[in-house]
């Protein structure tokens, strides 16, 4: 029986009792002095860390940053017309001093470079700002006609994907654009890779790629220094300015779609993901699927296009993802062993789920992301602390596709008075050795839940449901076991 208690009081630490998850609610951060402010929303834009401060870009709103220092713990807000003084211009301050800011990026010589897309105007200006002046770009140097093109934005798409430095200090910049060379009347849509030379961005590979979508990490580098550009259905390996290697995702065996999210790790390992979920990794030689997070997430969003999530590779080489209308944040160490977290709701929530938007890691590990529903209400900041977590470890070779034998894919309602329903997912091979059990926070079994389980063969999903009317009310753990498959859900009764 100690061994049993000592189990659920591990398995309740990640759940109910974690110290690994902050929750920081939107009503302690905001401010309400000016006229944007007293819609209540995050207006959350974009997220980038700069030492120990974590920044967070704003839309819609007179507070144009919020800047969270991670030593002290305190909120500083920056207002768009402070923001505008660093120009130290004031023809062009009266301009700008309204704008919002898109791709916030920290050079290592402490310069900021970012881009403005201006309203009602056909350019897209990217800046850079140093202690003593700042310099507009709106233009770029085509090699490919020896000329200069306006940067033009397409429309539905971002201009200005993204600005990332290098391993030797040169910036480089990823943007989809229309080129028109001189009085030309010919325009034509292109995704160029640039890079800052002789206080010009010059082209280095341009692509037509036809099936581009929207994605916010379109290059990075891998310890080589090479360039690797995700466009669409492909990845293009970028050395020297010439593709050294390309590869689809129709190269995979189960691939298909366009990639997404991406990161490279230190041995320079590509893994990405599709607008699918489904996460691929390249060795350098070969290209395989791994479906661990996408057979999850595809029963719990019901069928829902899988677009929404975020990818990040920590310093241990850990690939973390977040999960779309699941509360699961997913882990793939470098061991290739998936860990899965449940993410607490924040008390406010309107719904039974909440949208992770964007991701980042600290230097120290902690992974920071916000929560808001379809709707576009915020509720507030997540702060994940790994080291402290307790998660369910899945001992899972990333070369085999599938889920796991049993996954709890739902329990509804929760809170319950009277009865609740258990919504799983249930390979057929064992949908007759389910038991359902019902513990007390001490490990102390309850009852044995016996009822008819309605089950879907063809689609793998099973629905039982049983009385809790006669528990005193409390928070229980209900656990799933079948075969050598285990899972477990929290139950609240009676509030």
């Amino acid at each position: 029986m100690k061994k049993l208690v000592l189990l659920f009081l591990i398995i309740l630490s990640g759940e109910l009792f974690s110290q690994s998850w902050e929750l920081l609610y939107k009503e302690d951060i905001l401010q309400y002095d000016y006229k944007n402010e007293s819609y209540g929303h995050l207006n959350i834009l974009d997220l980038t860390i700069k030492g120990d401060s974590t920044i967070y870009i704003r839309f819609q709103s007179d507070t144009l940053l919020m800047i969270y220092n991670q030593i002290t713990k305190e909120w500083h807000h920056t207002l768009k017309k402070d923001f505008w003084k660093c120009l130290k211009n004031d023809s062009l301050y009266n301009i700008y001093k309204e704008s919002v800011i898109e791709n916030l990026f920290y050079d290592s010589k402490g310069n900021m470079w970012f881009q403005v897309p201006r309203q009602f105007q056909k350019v897209t200006d990217a800046f850079k700002v140093t202690k003593d002046s700042a310099f507009i770009f709106n233009k770029i140097f085509v090699k490919e006609y020896n000329d200069y093109s306006y940067i033009y934005p397409v429309a539905n798409h971002p201009t200005i994907y993204t600005i990332k430095e290098d391993k030797n200090g040169d910036i480089w910049m990823f943007l989809h654009t229309r080129i028109k060379i001189k009085d030309s009347v010919y325009i034509k849509e292109h995704q160029i890779l640039s890079k800052y030379v002789n206080d010009r961005f010059e082209s280095v590979f341009i692509s037509t790629n036809k099936y581009t979508f929207t994605s916010k990490c379109n290059f990075d580098f891998d310890n080589l220094n090479r360039v690797w550009v995700v466009n669409g259905d492909t990845c293009y390996i970028v050395k020297d300015g010439k593709v050294e290697k390309k590869f689809s995702t129709w190269d995979a065996e189960g691939g298909y779609g366009y990639f997404s999210e991406f990161a490279i790790d230190s041995k320079n390992n590509f893994y990405a993901t599709n607008n699918s979920l489904i996460l691929f990794k390249y060795d350098g030689e070969e290209l395989t699927t791994d479906q661990y997070v996408f057979d999850i997430e595809r029963y719990t969003s019901k069928g829902a296009e899988l677009y929404l999530y975020w990818l990040r590779r920590d310093s241990s080489d850990n690939i973390w993802l977040t999960g779309y209308l699941s509360n699961y944040l997913y882990k793939l160490d470098s061991n290739r062993v998936w860990t899965k977290y449940d993410v607490p709701m924040f008390a406010t929530a309107q719904d039974e789920w909440c949208y992770k938007v964007l991701l980042e890691i600290q230097k120290d590990g902690k992974l920071w992301s916000a929560g808001y529903n379809g709707a576009g209400y915020s509720y507030g900041f997540y702060i994940f602390d790994p080291d402290g977590s307790t998660g369910l470890k899945e001992q899972i070779n990333s070369n085999t596709q599938g889920m796991p034998d049993i996954h709890i894919l739902n329990i509804y309602p929760n809170p319950a008075d009277q009865q609740t329903t258990l919504d799983l997912f249930v390979n057929y091979d064992i949908v007759n050795q389910m038991q359902v059990c019902i513990y007390d926070i001490l490990g102390t079994k309850i009852k044995d839940v016996e009822c008819k389980i309605d089950y879907d063969s063809r689609n793998m999903r099973a629905k039982l449901s049983f009385a809790v009317g006669e528990l005193p009310k409390g928070t229980y753990v209900v656990t799933v076991k079948a075969g050598k498959s285990f899972d477990h859900k929290l139950l609240m009764v009676g509030f």
